[in-house]
């Protein structure tokens, strides 16, 4: 069999070449959009902590945002300086660096470290009534959450101090050293 004179001639074996190359390049952009499309990115811790939220707030702290889980309940400093001048004290825990907790914290208060609270703290029980304070409220938060999450404590009893040992010395609150 033999091929009529058109299919020998350069035009169409440019047309042909020119065919090949744009179904490579169509088959090429087809297979990227399909990777494109069907990879699910990982969420960002940030993102994990915020789908947890109903009523997002959040606390900034030299550059890190943390979200407060609605789960997370907070107490004003005047809230709490009621409960203790009413002898209602809940159990308060002061979350610090050992520098933080020498700088001051309140009368009456627990040190622990954030990083203390990855085993059982065995000085908590987990129907009693706590206060978490940090310097400024993040690290408290984060305790919170971790208390709720690993060791299943009351999330009505847990409460965190909102705005920390800076709030509270704010408002003119005895601080001890």
């Amino acid at each position: 069999m033999r091929l009529p004179e058109f299919f020998k001639t350069s035009y169409f074996r440019k047309f042909r070449l020119l065919a090949i190359f744009f179904v490579a390049l169509f088959s090429f952009f087809l297979v990227l959009l399909i990777i494109v499309v069907t990879r699910i990115p990982e969420p960002l811790e940030s993102e994990k902590l915020a789908a947890k939220l109903v009523n997002p707030t959040t606390i900034s702290d030299n550059g890190r945002t943390v979200y407060v889980p609605a789960a997370v309940e907070e107490i004003t400093s005047e809230e709490l300086n009621l409960l203790m001048l009413e002898k209602k004290s809940p159990k308060i825990i002061h979350i610090a660096s050992a520098d933080e907790w020498q700088g001051g914290h309140l009368e009456g208060s627990t040190f622990l470290t954030l990083e203390s609270l990855s085993f059982a703290p065995d000085s908590l029980g987990q129907n009693e009534e706590i206060v978490l304070i940090s310097k400024n409220g993040v690290d408290s938060v984060l305790a919170a959450q971790k208390l709720f999450d690993n060791f299943a404590f009351n999330r009505d009893k847990v409460r965190s101090l909102k705005g920390g040992l800076e709030a509270w010395k704010q408002k003119g609150f005895k601080v001890e050293k």
